[in-house]
């Protein structure tokens, strides 16, 4: 489904300030398969996700999605099948904006008629959807976006991009900002979504007892470079473990 092959992203090449964000000879990831990506601040888990989406393009190496190459190709070109929620609920969803609005506006499509914005997708398919969540917002359709809390406009967010069909989400600390409360209950949410549409996912987070409890692999960054490749799907890990390895890495790179 989505297959790295020798990406190297160096920042300040040539210069003192020089650093390899990415270096990731050959890593590819399965349909549907749900894979949590850890490490310290800097080791390029987000440069990861900006690459696989197209914000970073100057880089060395390819990249294949379900055999295509497309490595040249900008973000607005990937926007169809590669989704992207970021850490902060502000970011994903527009503010002024009704949720039936923000919906309607990730389900436009370039090339389709401009009342697609008002037309696509039924009113009973887009509170269907929502009633996923189990948060009422299939009730609230008309209320605007920035007077929901952070929790609800992250599954907002969520619910457009699935509007979209992708084959790839990326998820950015996308719990990260919300109540602890909510948190668990909305990964768990959309891990059964992520399942149901045979999205292949890619979760950076901090919580190790989050994506313990999650996917099918695991990998821990430290300066570029995948340092583990735990596949949690076939052999178990606990959570001793994991911090163990964790632990191993941070120590390495002189976090600790």
């Amino acid at each position: 489904m989505i297959r790295l092959e020798n990406i190297n992203v160096t920042f300040g090449k040539g210069t003192e300030t020089e650093v390899c964000a990415l270096d990731i000879p050959a890593l590819e990831l399965f349909e549907g398969s749900w894979n949590n990506v850890i490490g310290p601040n800097g080791s390029g888990k987000s440069t990861l996700l900006k690459v696989i989406c197209g914000q970073i393009l100057s880089l060395e190496g390819k990249i294949f999605i379900t055999g295509k190459n497309i490595t040249g190709s900008g973000a607005s070109k990937r926007f169809d099948y590669v989704q992207m929620i970021e850490q902060d609920p502000r970011n994903n969803t527009v503010a002024s904006m009704t949720i039936e609005e923000n919906l309607r506006l990730y389900a436009f499509r370039r090339g389709s008629p401009a009342l697609s914005f008002l037309k696509s997708g039924s009113v009973a398919e887009i509170r269907k959807l929502l009633a996923r969540f189990d948060m009422g917002l299939e009730d609230r359709l008309h209320s605007q976006a920035g007077l929901l809390s952070g929790g609800q406009r992250q599954a907002v967010a969520v619910a457009a991009v699935l509007l979209r069909n992708p084959k790839i989400l990326l998820l950015d600390e996308f719990t990260a900002a919300i109540d602890p409360k909510t948190a668990p209950k909305l990964l768990n949410i959309v891990k059964q979504l992520a399942a149901d549409f045979k999205i292949t996912v890619i979760m950076v987070s901090h919580d190790l007892e989050q994506v313990i409890n999650s996917g099918d692999r695991i990998f821990i960054l430290s300066s570029g470079k995948v340092a583990e490749d735990i596949a949690t799907a076939s052999v178990k890990i606990t959570k001793a473990e994991l911090v163990a390895k964790y632990t191993r890495v941070l120590e390495e790179e002189g976090v600790l």
